[in-house]
């Protein structure tokens, strides 16, 4: 008999592509069950596209507990498994017998959040492990709006993140597009909030300004056709592009690469070595972020061994 699973995704979209193998996982050990995903505002648009979601439903964790309540009744008895990635009380609040644990702290501190959430996904739902991604699903109208920009194969680059903390600094982004913009054309990713944080490399020769141009639902259909390889830090896109098997040059200061490193093929993690303090996991930085300051001869090195 087909189930209903309920799926409780993390808040950031980051951490959400790092938990769709898990998602990916239960698709294929429960092909006729359907699967609601517990969505927030910044992950709804992009999981109520992801083909293994059957539907979303929004919770603003900003509710007053009022609305919370009455969106937990609206769950009861609708669904015979509840897997959440948020370690939050909505699986045993609506009648759910076969949820995920709350007690976690036989996982690793440092264990990659993709392992972690796909450990959970087995705590409900045993079999083996998928190789096979879901897709998200653009219209007929939305990809050949995407495909009429005629993107080369080119070098992604996403050195942007919500945490300034963690992002690759101006000045070394500008030396690593003067050093491979002669060789291969380059496509720059980002919010338009960002334009000002790149300046005049968005103008510099052989280079594809993007910056506030696409939606995150759009760049799948970007770069798993157009990117030969992704540079970026520790982002929601450098986790999208591990997802989708791009090869990524993947940027570390501030938190630990073992948490959250690329896991697709040839991807290769760099930090700062001469910074004895990092990873420091911290919010705030009292030392001009100078994890993140890594040389950009050493990144384009890294792009062109992953080209080869």
């Amino acid at each position: 008999m087909d189930k209903r699973i309920l799926i409780n995704f993390p808040t950031n979209l980051g951490d959400v592509f790092m938990a769709l193998p898990a998602l990916d996982f239960i698709k294929v050990n429960c092909p006729g069950d359907k699967i609601t995903a517990i969505a927030s505002q910044a992950t709804k648009d992009m999981l109520s596209r992801h083909s293994h979601v059957d539907k979303t439903i929004l919770f603003d964790k900003r509710a007053g507990i009022g609305k919370k309540i009455k969106f937990v009744l609206s769950l009861w008895g609708k669904y015979e498994v509840a897997v959440d990635f948020k370690n939050t009380a909505i699986p045993a609040l609506i009648n759910c017998k076969n949820r995920t644990p709350f007690r976690r702290n036989k996982y690793p501190k440092n264990m990659h959040l993709k392992d972690k959430y796909l450990k959970l996904a087995q705590e409900c739902v045993p079999g083996r492990q998928s190789s096979l991604p879901g897709k998200f699903i653009l219209t007929k109208e939305e990809e050949s709006r995407l495909d009429a920009l005629k993107l080369p194969q080119a070098i992604f680059i996403a050195g942007t993140s919500l945490s300034s903390l963690k992002q690759y600094p101006y000045e070394s982004i500008k030396a690593l597009v003067s050093r491979m913009n002669k060789k291969y054309p380059l496509v720059i990713l980002g919010k338009n909030s960002e334009r000002d944080f790149y300046k005049d490399i968005l103008s510099i020769g052989n280079v594809i300004d993007l910056v506030g141009k696409t939606q995150m639902w759009e760049l799948p259909h970007l770069i798993s056709r157009y990117a030969m390889a992704l540079v970026g830090v520790d982002s929601g896109i450098l986790h999208l592009a591990s997802y989708l098997g791009t090869s990524c040059v993947a940027l570390f200061g501030p938190t630990p690469p073992e948490r959250s490193r690329p896991s697709s093929d040839k991807s290769v993690v760099l930090t700062n070595r001469d910074c004895p303090i990092a990873p420091c996991d911290m919010m705030s930085c009292g030392y001009n972020n100078v994890c993140m300051k890594i040389d950009a001869e050493l990144v384009a090195t890294a792009v062109e061994n992953i080209l080869m």
